[in-house]
């Protein structure tokens, strides 16, 4: 074999399985078709709303359109670019099985897009839009809005948290996304640090699917592991939102403790050392061994985050221990 020829083949398997080995980023599409987003603008009652994702290593684009109200029927559906939202642009991808002939209707397809067609996308320079009787250029569109999809929580550990300054220490915490029925299956994970005032935003998510409702599952190197008490979902949005310590029905369970009355604030609670699901004699036993050595620096056992394990940190485990904590999941 040609010796050049070999090594563009070799580069090309490598290229390839690289490519489809890499981690996703899935990217939300979501975005509102009206008539004054045409240009120039058309005046109609007919709406449209569109709801998808973008997967940037299959380089799928999977999307859902309903419209309704238009003033003429249908004569087609397509994908243009590139162009800002003041200019116009030809056709880069028709919506195949588009129905025709209708002033209201629903529409799902996936495309794959190539290179060129993904750079216009992730650079907000493709619209959609609907083409009817009534105006044959269009008679609503929008700009193709993609953002990666994130979940931000509002959370705090009781011993790292201070009520007088209302401030959470900083630290790393897990986010795993839970299928919403038994026997609970994981399916995907990320690390976000929990900031100062209690929020961390878990991002991307590359392998869990819109649409779908998920419990929420976090875990940090000290505090009890605790659930949502209720399932959220990537629906027509990019962000999912949960507030863990407003209300103490937010952890599954009501497995919170109440840490401040002014603003009301529930905590998850500190000492679960080893991560076997209880806080007991176990845990206070490998604090207070740290603590009798002076141990200082980024430990498990350094309950309340000040960097030494010492007495502070030995009192919220033996209270929770004395309490019986333990996890509770569904």
């Amino acid at each position: 074999m040609n010796k050049l020829i070999f090594i563009t083949l070799i580069s090309f398997i490598c290229t390839f399985f690289l490519k489809n080995e890499s981690k996703a980023d899935i990217w939300a599409v979501n975005f509102t078709l009206n008539g004054s987003k045409v240009v120039p603008p058309v005046t109609t009652n007919g709406l449209g709303t569109v709801a998808g994702t973008y997967n940037d290593v299959t380089n799928e684009l999977y999307f859902t359109i309903t419209f309704s109200g238009l003033t003429g029927i249908t004569l087609g559906g397509h994908f243009h670019g590139p162009a800002s939202v003041t200019e116009n642009a030809g056709t880069i991808i028709n919506w195949t099985g588009f129905p025709l002939g209708v002033s209201s209707g629903s529409y799902s397809n996936t495309f794959i897009l190539d290179e060129v067609f993904e750079t216009v996308l992730l650079q907000g320079r493709m619209y959609a839009d609907i083409h009817t009787s009534f105006a044959f250029n269009g008679e609503i569109r929008s700009q193709v809005s993609s953002l990666i999809r994130m979940v931000r929580v509002d959370y705090l550990i009781e011993a790292m948290y201070n009520p007088s300054l209302n401030k959470q220490v900083r630290d790393t915490l897990t986010l795993n996304l839970r299928s919403s029925t038994s026997p609970y299956t994981f399916i995907e994970g990320r690390k976000a640090v929990l900031d100062s005032t209690g929020r961390a935003i878990f991002l991307p998510w590359a392998l869990a699917p819109s649409f779908t409702p998920y419990y929420l599952q976090i875990l940090h190197r000290n505090a009890l592991e605790t659930w949502s008490s209720s399932t959220v979902i990537w629906n027509t949005t990019w962000l999912v939102e949960y507030n863990f310590k407003n209300l103490i029905t937010k952890a599954y369970g009501n497995n919170m403790i109440l840490v401040d009355d002014s603003p009301v604030s529930y905590a998850v609670y500190s000492g679960d050392v080893n991560h076997d699901g209880t806080i007991d004699i176990s845990d206070v036993g490998l604090i207070g061994n740290a603590a009798s050595v002076f141990a200082s620096g980024y430990l498990d056992t350094d309950l309340n985050g000040d960097g030494i394990t010492d007495v502070a940190d030995i009192v919220f485990a033996d209270n929770n221990s004395f309490n019986f904590i333990s996890k509770i999941t569904p």
